[in-house]
């Protein structure tokens, strides 16, 4: 992931750098921009990668217990219905 970031923070700054005209944007007002696009763009992956623990526990014990509750009524539906058929 740094690798990435360092590569395209080199790109902008290349970016910006050659379309911008020399008066305009000095080298430290560059260099504000890249930073200020670096912390979005951290910003911005983090939102789509980073995981909510809470959230994700949650709902990891909600679909275990719906599961669970699952395969117990299923039990108790089938060994009625063998034992029926047997009888």
């Amino acid at each position: 992931m740094k690798k990435y970031l360092s590569r395209l923070t080199a790109a902008l700054l290349a970016l910006v750098l050659l379309t911008a005209p020399a008066s305009a944007l000095s080298v430290s007002q560059a260099l504000e921009l890249l930073e200020d696009n670096f912390y979005n763009l951290q910003e911005q992956y983090a939102a789509l990668e980073d995981v909510d623990m809470v959230d994700s526990i949650t709902s990891f014990i909600w679909a275990q217990y719906c599961y669970n509750a699952a395969l117990k009524v299923g039990n108790n539906v089938l060994s009625e219905s063998l034992m029926d058929y047997l009888r």
